[in-house]
């Protein structure tokens, strides 16, 4: 989970860093107090998420017009929402997450894609997109993906560098990994 989440991090960074365009000073301030008071909100654990969308919504402005890529604006916004309350089976941040997952997943991520990389569907046809060039990218992406992460924690837990969590443990095939790896 870790590599998946770093992953996506480094995107946005890289996002930041190469897709940002001439920097408004007043923007970035304004910027700044709406984070500021979205940490004071969270200090004195205040759990009314509308507060907190409001004051989203102005900073997701804000930085819009400053210039800096406006998703920096919804990562520091996840990071101040609680993400624990004392007396409640779920935070109000694992109530957001949990009811914008199909959103995010389904609409807003392929939006997002396309919007921003500048793919256009003008004289495009269904045999452009079964084109080898175009098939072996979206394949290598799809599965490169997969066989990274999952390659790569099976690497490091068979080396023991990391540990499956509690309560967890792989498919029968590959319990028994003696054959695969030997030490």
């Amino acid at each position: 989970m870790t590599i998946a989440i770093f992953d996506d991090f480094i995107a946005i960074l890289i996002i930041a860093i190469f897709y940002t365009g001439n920097l408004s000073t007043l923007s970035l301030i304004l910027a700044s107090v709406a984070i500021a008071f979205l940490t004071l909100l969270n200090r004195f654990n205040v759990k009314a998420l509308s507060i907190y969308f409001f004051v989203g919504v102005l900073l997701w402005f804000f930085v819009l017009k400053s210039g800096v890529h406006a998703t920096l604006a919804g990562v520091v916004l996840a990071f101040t929402i609680p993400n624990t309350i004392k007396g409640k089976l779920i935070s109000p941040l694992k109530a957001i997450e949990h009811n914008l997952q199909p959103w995010v997943a389904f609409f807003i991520i392929p939006l997002f894609a396309f919007t921003n990389s500048g793919i256009t569907f003008h004289e495009v046809s269904l045999g452009d997109f079964l084109n080898p060039l175009t098939l072996g990218i979206a394949l290598g992406l799809f599965f490169g993906k997969q066989i990274g992460i999952f390659g790569t924690t099976f690497l490091l837990i068979k080396l023991k560098a990391a540990s499956l969590p509690n309560k967890t443990n792989w498919p029968l095939p590959l319990n028994n990994t003696a054959g695969i790896l030997r030490y």
